[in-house]
């Protein structure tokens, strides 16, 4: 796949960091090697204070490698804000996302 190609099909495993940046946006059912990730935090660091960037994950480990601050949404609004060890431990969003 490449920049600005229209494409349906899912991307089930990336090559270079050239192909990572440009595949940044999201994949539903994107699955990457432990060596993908890392590859793709090392990219994310590199962009860190000249883009902004938005990941959407659930892997925490990977979030708490490339980010001091975690927003958290429910609802196309912003739940809290802060480190992760703050988000985790807030009551909103235990009670959004974990049904307590």
């Amino acid at each position: 796949m490449h920049a600005g190609e229209d494409n349906d099909q899912p991307v089930t495993s990336i090559g270079g960091l050239g192909d990572q940046a440009r595949i940044v946006g999201g994949f539903a059912g994107l699955h990457m090697t432990d060596n993908e990730t890392a590859r793709t935090a090392e990219l994310f660091l590199t962009l860190k204070g000249k883009h902004s960037l938005m990941v959407v994950e659930h892997d925490m480990s990977f979030i708490k490698t490339i980010s001091e601050i975690v927003t958290v949404l429910c609802d196309g609004s912003v739940l809290a804000q802060g480190t992760l060890d703050q988000v985790q431990q807030n009551e909103k969003v235990i009670e959004v996302y974990l049904g307590r």
